[in-house]
């Protein structure tokens, strides 16, 4: 039937509810979602996938006696943001740099003329706060965790750790081809 919209239900059986904005099922090409991808399959748990546009009170309620990992969550309304910090156990998998309105640094000096000022905004100070409250932080980068820590010091409190990329074999497997396809690729410019 044209407009039916399937509900979501967090399954009984699941251990984990892992939030993105994508998957790799939904774009396979981008870094966070292979990432994300080759986490959740070499995870010995029962994950559920949940787009962040999705997460709802009612989702919330039912998951609440579940671990949350939030990676790319920009589709997520920040209006859930407290009531997720209050009563959901969760980690961030921190791709980019969601205290800036551009999720880029260099992009927002780019646009704006001027350095990145978004973590002093009531935004910036809202993703604060859900880092704070989360029980891990996972990071790509020693240089983005310590921007972090340089914007929000008191994350240093928190468990944070630098995952870098996640690689499976095929990954390898393509790189290896790509870079013998193009060994002889000159760059002109």
């Amino acid at each position: 039937i044209f407009g039916t919209v399937k509900k979501i239900e967090i399954p009984q059986n699941c251990e984990v509810i892992w939030v993105a904005d994508l998957f790799a099922e939904d774009y396979s090409q981008g870094g966070a979602e292979l990432t994300s991808e080759n986490l959740i399959k070499t995870s010995p748990l029962d994950i559920f996938k949940l787009h962040s546009k999705d997460v709802s009170m009612e989702l919330l309620e039912q998951g609440v006696e579940k671990f949350w990992i939030f990676g790319n969550y920009c589709g997520i309304s920040m209006g859930l943001i407290p009531t997720i910090i209050a009563n959901i156990k969760y980690s961030i998998l921190e791709f980019d740099y969601k205290m800036c309105r551009y999720r880029n640094l260099d992009l927002h000096a780019l646009n704006e003329k001027k350095v990145c000022d978004c973590a002093e905004s009531t935004h910036g100070k809202l993703i604060s706060a859900f880092m704070y409250g989360s029980l891990g932080l996972f990071f790509m980068a020693e240089k983005q965790l310590e921007i972090y820590c340089e914007h929000f010091p008191f994350l240093i409190e928190k468990p944070c750790t630098v995952l870098s990329s996640v690689f499976n074999d095929q990954d390898f497997l393509k790189i290896k081809i790509l870079r013998q396809k193009y060994k002889n690729y000159k760059k002109t410019n």
